[in-house]
């Protein structure tokens, strides 16, 4: 059985309401997307609200808004978000990202859903928060090139097998690779998450690779850099 809550160095995540529990994609795209300069940022399926939070702690200036499909979650990440420092910062809202007009942002981030199985889970909120049925990345791309700002950037973080995809549909809808790291668990191990970041700029891409662990509990030295701001034992 999952934790009902995850402490972090600077606030606590209560999850029992949420579908989809604190996890290290969560931490990493919030640890690495890019938030300089910006005043909005839009969390896009903010869940538990740890990303929205974390935006909070790494950008004193910008005002978060994570939004939410799902009722519970929203509660409970209003409550997370309430509960630190930066609640004057947050909003947390229960809606569709796809019904957002006349709204303009720095910065879209997201940890998206991906499972796109034909077997959903039988707990209907995960298999809504894991499905690609209700918001997949290309919508989120598609929605995204029409709400940033035009130095706006979207970063999301997803499987490797849908990177080519990702790119392609990113250039689609005119939003390019600025920076893209392949993550991999352990040194010897495939690549199993890729973070890209997009933007309307077309320049040279900045690539980088993460490695999480050197051995089982042995956090690299590029992961504890990310994270060490977060993560209490780190």
């Amino acid at each position: 059985m999952a934790n009902n809550f995850f402490k972090f160095k600077q606030f606590t995540i209560h999850q029992e309401r949420c579908a989809m529990k604190v996890g290290t994609d969560g931490v990493l795209i919030a640890a690495w997307a890019n938030f300089d300069n910006a005043r909005t940022i839009l969390d896009v399926g903010c869940g538990t609200g740890l990303i929205s939070i974390i935006a909070a702690q790494r950008n004193p200036y910008a005002r978060i808004t994570g939004v939410d499909i799902d009722s519970d979650a929203v509660e409970q990440a209003a409550q997370n978000a309430y509960d630190t420092e930066w609640r004057e910062r947050i909003e947390i809202i229960n809606s569709d990202i796809c019904l957002f007009d006349n709204v303009r942002y720095d910065v879209i981030v997201s940890n998206p859903p991906y499972f796109t199985e034909q077997i959903k889970s039988p707990d209907k909120s995960r298999s809504i928060a894991r499905s690609c049925d209700t918001l997949d990345y290309k919508r989120l791309i598609e929605k995204s090139a029409e709400i940033l700002n035009e130095s706006g950037r979207l970063s999301i973080i997803l499987p490797y097998n849908y990177y080519e995809e990702v790119i392609e549909h990113g250039i689609n809808n005119k939003l390019y690779p600025e920076r893209v790291a392949k993550v991999y668990p352990l040194p010897d191990s495939n690549v199993k998450r890729v973070m890209v970041e997009l933007s309307r700029d077309q320049k040279d891409t900045v690539y980088e690779d993460i490695v999480i662990e050197k051995s089982r509990h042995n956090y690299s030295d590029e992961y504890i850099k990310l994270t060490k701001d977060f993560y209490l034992k780190m």
